[in-house]
């Protein structure tokens, strides 16, 4: 995704590429449910605009990095959003309270691809209550957004150690623990840091891949 984000900013630019070199140090699992090629793409368009000095607008950007995937714009703008259509319409949200998350990534990994195919050919989908989440994420109302989360994906996409992570992470006091986009990793929302660590101590008991985060309101950035 990263070439093809560079293909996309030559291409809307016009600068001509006098060969440009993309190293990717990669933190973020492969097959996760967590962007990772999207963010790799992000940090390729804003990294070229600052090599090549083109001074690109947000909006710019993020219509390059639409070209590439639907997440990529998420990526580069970050924070609290609301997407829609595809995911490449974004509007700023509430930033969210200060929090922790603990990711749980599975041995098994899931192909985003055959994760929409499925949920295309799933003719009873029980989709969630967006009204209430989006009128809580709109007022920044943490216990609100944590019990409308959800993640229709999980209604078909079928993660081995689901069951037993989630149950890990409400023994440990998680707000809400749910699958990231179409899987196969598992987040909890801790309130405490120290809940999330008793989280992670316990959950590397079965699984190697395991971080904790805690939400930014910016997206990518060039780090001097």
């Amino acid at each position: 995704m990263a070439y093809k984000a560079a293909e996309s900013f030559f291409a809307f630019t016009g600068v001509q590429n006098r060969g440009t070199a993309i190293h990717i140090e990669k933190h973020i699992p492969f097959s996760a449910g967590l962007a990772g090629g999207s963010a790799d793409a992000a940090a390729t368009v804003a990294a070229l605009d600052r090599l090549y000095g083109t001074l690109l607008s947000d909006n710019e950007k993020c219509r390059i990095g639409a070209k590439v995937g639907a997440d990529v714009p998420f990526c580069l703008v970050g924070g609290t959003c609301l997407a829609q259509d595809i995911g490449q319409v974004l509007s700023p949200l509430m930033p969210l309270k200060n929090c922790f998350f603990v990711l749980v990534k599975p041995k098994q990994s899931v192909s985003t691809k055959a994760a929409y195919q499925a949920f295309d050919d799933e003719s009873r989908v029980r989709h969630l209550d967006r009204c209430s989440m989006l009128h809580y994420a709109a007022k920044g109302d943490f216990e609100k957004i944590c019990q409308y989360a959800g993640n229709v994906f999980e209604q078909f996409i079928e993660v081995h150690e689901r069951v037993e992570i989630k149950r890990m992470m409400r023994a440990h006091n998680a707000k809400c623990a749910l699958m990231s986009g179409s899987g196969p990793t598992i987040y909890g929302v801790f309130e405490n840091e120290s809940d999330a660590e008793n989280c992670m101590r316990e959950c590397k008991k079965i699984v190697d891949d395991i971080f904790i985060c805690k939400p930014v309101n910016h997206g990518c950035k060039i780090m001097e």
